[in-house]
C-alpha cells in the first residue's frame, strides 16, 4: 500500500516539475517573440 502511495506522489511531483519547466519555457519564448515583434514595428 505504501509503495503505491509513494509512486503516486512521485509521479505527481514529476508532473508538477514538467509543467513548471514547460510554463517557464513558454514564457521565455513569448518574451522573445514579443521583443522581436516590437523590434520589427
Amino acid at each position: 500500500m505504501s509503495d503505491s502511495l509513494i509512486s503516486f506522489w512521485y509521479s505527481l511531483c514529476t508532473i508538477k516539475e514538467l509543467t513548471t519547466v514547460l510554463i517557464t519555457n513558454a514564457i521565455k519564448i513569448l518574451t522573445h517573440v514579443t521583443k522581436n515583434i516590437v523590434n520589427i514595428i
